[in-house]
């Protein structure tokens, strides 16, 4: 008996036809048409209505695919259906490398990882409609099959460091400086002000994505605990990690959501795009950047992969070493204290880094654990926000019961 007259006994299955035997045919060119794209993408669509998958998965197919189409039509013109290889797949993926005119004449270049993510979803459109024609498209989706075995090579002339590119607390200070000067000047609102200086905060003292700072909400910072909850898209499980509140973002934050009086469900920032918000008030900083200058305080930490919402694995045992700091750099640390800062702050701060260096390796539950990690491995670094109140609420979350370390108040 076959397994498929056994399984369908067990399930009580009568008068079942005899399945045929399919061999699916090995091909090296296929036809799509407009209408398999659609209903690829209508597939990612409902996942994202439904929240299976994140707004982010769904933008990049929508990336993937309209890039891919525009190809087809530079290429071709305009038809209601085209004839795939895997010559024109060749040169699909090494125009996203080597770069392309678009329709606005302007010189469009990938950098790998998005390159990964268009041979990702070409590969599984171009395997959805092979399977709807019963065919396999002979054709290895991968970087090396396509690159080779060294990957895209960069030129001599077309190359940089995530170093050089990396943030540094001056220049957030100075950022801030020239949105305290533009409120003055009355070239933006209150609003839009401590707007920018809370983007500002966030990106400097958690290195959190883009898509992590639009996520949370009044109800995520646990100022009770010293934390703030962020929703990691990267991560496959446990996907909402707990960031420490450095004193000062504490601080700022509880101004902030006081100040407007925002409620547990309310979005901490309503906004979509912060490199472009960013961009829109001339704030020369961006994410990714700011990123960057995180992962370089906290190489040290042991919660490293962790506070960067990274997923460690037996084949990358070190994800942020590899996209964001140079072998050279792993061991560097700063202070940075912006004029206009009280003393009492900066004494405070002091005290808070070497009382958790010297608990670091107690016995603590696993939040206390992560906060005295970040506490001792970030450099004491504090940025003046042109708030006077801000440091009233500093000096009173800092007491011994708020941060729940063994330190005397000021």
């Amino acid at each position: 008996m076959s397994v498929r007259a056994e399984l369908f006994r067990k399930l009580r299955i009568t008068n079942a036809k005899a399945m045929p035997v399919v061999r699916n045919t090995m091909v090296s060119e296929i036809e799509i048409s407009l209408r398999d794209i659609d209903d690829f993408l209508s597939r990612y669509e409902k996942k994202y209505r439904k929240r299976i998958i994140a707004e982010s998965t769904y933008k990049n197919v929508v990336l993937v695919l309209g890039n891919f189409l525009a190809f087809l039509e530079r290429k071709f013109g305009s038809y209601e259906k085209y004839t795939i290889d895997t010559e024109l797949l060749d040169e699909f993926f090494t125009s996203l490398a080597s770069g392309f005119v678009n329709k606005e004449g302007r010189v469009v270049k990938y950098k790998t990882k998005t390159i990964e993510k268009f041979v990702a979803y070409i590969g599984a459109l171009i395997k959805f409609v092979a399977s709807r024609r019963g065919i396999v498209f002979d054709y290895e989706f991968t970087m090396k099959s396509i690159f080779g075995g060294k990957g895209i090579k960069v030129d001599a002339e077309d190359y940089e460091s995530t170093i050089s590119r990396m943030t540094t607390p001056a220049q957030v200070q100075l950022e801030l400086d020239r949105i305290h000067k533009m409120y003055e000047a009355g070239r933006i609102r209150e609003r839009t002000k401590d707007k920018l200086i809370t983007l500002v905060l966030l990106g400097s003292y958690t290195g959190a994505r883009g898509t992590e700072i639009q996520r949370v909400k009044v109800k995520n910072v646990l100022f009770d605990k010293g934390v703030i909850e962020f929703y990691r898209d990267k991560l496959y499980k446990d996907k909402v990690t707990l960031f420490p509140l450095h004193p000062l973002l504490d601080s700022w934050l509880q101004y902030y959501i006081g100040k407007y009086n925002l409620k547990p469900n309310d979005k901490l920032l309503s906004i979509k795009r912060v490199d472009r918000y960013f961009a829109h008030y001339n704030v020369k900083l961006k994410l990714r950047s700011m990123r960057a200058m995180n992962a370089m305080f906290l190489s040290n930490s042991r919660f490293l992969e962790y506070l960067m919402g990274h997923v460690k694995n037996q084949f990358i045992s070190n994800i942020t070493v590899n996209h964001y700091l140079s072998k050279d750099v792993e061991n560097i640390s700063s202070a940075f204290v912006a004029p206009g800062v009280p003393n009492k702050v900066v004494e405070k701060l002091k005290e808070l880094k070497k009382t958790a260096t010297q608990e670091l390796l107690g016995y603590h539950d696993i939040v206390t654990a992560i906060r005295l990690d970040y506490l001792a491995h970030y450099p004491v670094i504090v940025y003046n926000v042109y708030e006077e109140v801000v440091w009233d609420i500093f000096e009173k979350i800092t007491q011994f019961h708020h941060l729940n370390l063994p330190v005397q108040p000021i």
